[in-house]
């Protein structure tokens, strides 16, 4: 099982670097989304997230979060 841990600064700014955590685990084994530590977020990375998400979805994988 993967396991993505978000940092804890998911403003715009930092969208790029979400997307690049989030690349290696769109395909593949049960996902697990570790959000403890997030403090900031913006519209644009919870969409990326949702989107990531979907698709796993889409693809029959199952994703969780800590």
């Amino acid at each position: 099982m993967g396991v993505v841990t978000l940092h804890s600064d998911l403003g715009i700014e930092h969208c790029a670097e979400l997307k690049d955590a989030l690349a290696p685990h769109l395909a593949g084994a049960e996902c697990t989304v570790d959000g403890g530590s997030v403090g900031r977020v913006h519209a644009a990375s919870l969409q990326l997230l949702t989107a990531w998400w979907r698709d796993r979805g889409a693809a029959g994988l199952r994703t969780e979060w800590s």
